[in-house]
């Protein structure tokens, strides 16, 4: 059966029936093909020890259904020290060329997961806390040029009460290549689990990793050392200009076609 839209959050199959695993993913697009490639979380089942299972990619024609391209960079069993085994810490595939926009002293306001856009003559960065697997609020901030300076312009996600960006970590954003202003943020939705009204952990990893105890400590044991993301779940939604501000609103549902 065909998917005809995007549905955030539920769970996505591809053309084989199998959970998508393409996490902390990007998109491109090549002689009338998307493809869409991220981490491998099919083995990171909870305390399994394994963060990743290589890198994955899948290919689409409309953005809908997904077929699996299977493993385009393999885990290194072998070689405990590779940054390819499955033990280490392989998030977010990306090719940047890295610098300094957002100095902060520790986490959770050092900010991650860069997701770079350009848009009217603007640069574009959507950026996390570090937070682990929790989700947290999101910053976009732009520049007239790719280093800078950057104005921070505030929290896309106007209408989510929850401050944790719909549960989810933006990964990356694409430019759908036939729409004139189609811009798609690509999300995680790393603990799907986690109850609607879960509390926003900000402050509690705020104080654990400034040093302080007290809720800390609580806060801390909290954070499972390999949680199960073997069930993650996206997040998929348009962003929303207007001037300078990029906005990212809630939709259950949405089709690419409904954008000139």
């Amino acid at each position: 059966m065909q998917n005809r839209s995007i549905k955030p959050g539920h769970v996505w199959l591809d053309t084989n029936g199998n959970r998508i695993h393409a996490h902390g993913g990007s998109i491109i697009y090549v002689d009338g093909t998307f493809y869409w490639y991220g981490e491998n979380k099919e083995k990171s089942k909870a305390d399994s020890g394994i963060w990743h299972w290589g890198v994955r990619c899948y290919a689409s024609k409309d953005l809908y259904n997904w077929e699996d391209h299977g493993p385009i960079i393999p885990p290194n069993e072998e070689d405990p020290a590779s940054p390819l085994h499955p033990s280490q810490f392989l998030d977010r595939p990306h090719i940047i060329y890295y610098s300094t926009h957002f100095p902060h002293p520790h986490p959770p306001y050092v900010r991650e997961a860069p997701a770079y856009f350009f848009h009217k003559g603007l640069h574009y960065l959507f950026t996390s806390g570090t937070m682990w697997y929790y989700p947290n609020p999101s910053e976009v901030a732009n520049a007239k040029t790719y280093h800078g300076p950057w104005t921070v312009l505030g929290n896309p996600h106007p209408d989510d009460p929850t401050g944790t960006s719909f549960h989810s970590q933006i990964s990356s954003v694409f430019k759908h290549p036939h729409k004139k202003e189609l811009y798609i943020a690509l999300a995680d939705r790393w603990l799907p689990n986690l109850p609607p009204d879960a509390p926003n952990m900000m402050d509690q990893f705020a104080k654990y990793f400034g040093g302080d105890s007290g809720r800390a400590v609580q806060a801390a044991s909290q954070i499972p050392a390999y949680p199960d993301t073997s069930i993650a779940d996206y997040v998929w939604l348009p962003v929303r200009f207007d001037g300078e501000m990029a906005y990212l609103d809630w939709q259950d549902e949405w089709r690419i076609e409904d954008y000139d």
